[in-house]
Parts: structure tokens; C-alpha cells; sequence
């Protein structure tokens, strides 16, 4: 979905899915998706337009953390 929505030239890295370092709490499993760029505004604009175009299947939470100090 991404690599449709990417414009002519711009560059990421996409690591995952992968399970996270804390993959079960609370009896939730959580998974992440690391995304790396030096271009931050056009990142920000395509994965908001991915995220509202997405829809979660039920049960499903999905958190988008930019910037993020630490991924535990």
C-alpha cells in the first residue's frame, strides 16, 4: 500500500512486521512496523492517508508513534 502511495524520487526503509521486544501484555499481542526517512513531512503526509484508509479488522488496535524514545 505504501509503495503505491509513494512519490516519484522518495525514499524509506520499512522494517517489518515483527513482533515487538514485548510481544504479550496484557494478553495482547503486539507487533510493530519501523519506518526510516530523512524526507519526515512527505513520510507524515503518506502514512496519514494510508492510516485513514485503512481499516482495522475487529480487535485490532493500531498506533502510529512518531519519533518514537524507545521501542519496547
Amino acid at each position: 500500500m505504501l509503495s503505491q502511495m509513494q512519490p516519484e524520487g522518495y525514499r524509506f526503509q520499512m522494517l517489518g512486521p515483527a513482533e515487538c521486544p514485548l510481544a504479550l501484555i496484557s494478553d495482547n499481542y503486539r507487533y510493530q512496523i519501523i519506518i526510516n526517512t530523512d524526507q519526515f513531512a512527505s513520510a507524515h503526509g503518506i502514512l496519514s492517508a494510508a492510516l485513514a484508509a485503512y481499516k482495522a479488522p475487529s480487535g485490532v488496535y493500531v498506533e502510529a508513534d512518531v519519533d518514537p524514545l524507545s521501542l519496547m
